[in-house]
């Protein structure tokens, strides 16, 4: 597999102290599943900094997160950077019945 440029690794484990959103506060954004906004910060970030990468198109990177507060959280912060997402039909699904696409 080619190298991705401008990382060391193709796959990045994060560890972090900052703790989720609490209930009410994940209900003002709009959600009733987990949201960690500084992880959403963090992976925009790392996301934006690889399509700035010559040779990095979207199709190259993947985010993974098992809640849905937090994949309409980042999709939201990617629109606002301009930066395209596409999802599964499944996940697609799932935000549109919880009204959060």
């Amino acid at each position: 597999r080619p190298r991705v440029p401008g990382v060391e690794r193709s796959l990045a484990f994060v560890d972090h102290r900052e703790t989720e959103a609490g209930d009410e506060d994940a209900a003002a954004l709009g959600s009733s599943s987990k949201v960690n906004l500084h992880e959403v910060g963090m992976v925009v970030g790392i996301a934006a900094h690889l399509l700035r990468q010559r040779g990095v198109t979207p199709d190259r990177v993947a985010i993974l997160t098992p809640y849905l507060g937090q994949l309409a959280q980042i999709r939201r912060a990617l629109a606002a950077r301009d930066v395209a997402s596409s999802l599964n039909d499944l996940d697609r699904g799932d935000l549109a019945r919880l009204d959060l696409d």
